[in-house]
């Protein structure tokens, strides 16, 4: 047998895994992504590097307060969240009306905000939901991987 050469798969929705080597192999998915953020110029970054990376960024915002009648508008695979957001509503306020709708929708928090993963278990209604949580400053990579990780119902979180 040679290595490197993978002659047995295992396809999940996003990512196929070589039997011989154990590797996985990211497969490429178009998706469609919310992004709400109170900075416009993070906004601009994030939607600028997933639509670099063959995504379709359907909606951006600096606050929360429109979010479910673009959410059902727009239909998006996973939603971005910071914690503080611009207007009335904060990220876990946002988290709560989509998870209350969808229950197992995708929610990846990128945010500053250290103690977001101890406010989270405060609420049941998004406790152990499929939400992960990566904190500011993040490398722009770690935000795609744990977007298809959490599509793939893998639970990612680099709080420090």
């Amino acid at each position: 047998m040679m290595t490197g050469v993978c002659s047995s798969y295992s396809s999940v929705d996003y990512y196929t895994i070589c039997h011989q080597t154990g590797k996985i192999r990211l497969n490429f998915v178009k998706l469609r992504i919310a992004i709400i953020d109170d900075e416009q110029d993070i906004l601009t970054l994030y939607k600028d590097f997933l639509m670099s990376r063959g995504h379709d960024v359907i909606y951006t915002s600096l606050n929360a307060n429109d979010l479910m009648s673009n959410f059902l508008k727009n239909r998006p695979n996973i939603v971005l969240l910071d914690y503080r957001l611009a207007g009335h509503k904060s990220g876990i306020d946002a988290a709560i009306d989509i998870l209350t709708a969808y229950p197992l929708f995708p929610i990846l928090f990128v945010t500053a905000y250290k103690q977001l993963g101890n406010d989270i278990l405060k609420f049941p209604q998004i406790k152990d939901k499929n939400i992960s949580i990566l904190m500011k400053p993040v490398l722009l990579l770690e935000i795609e991987d744990a977007m298809l990780n959490l599509l793939n119902h893998v639970p990612y979180s680099k709080l420090d």
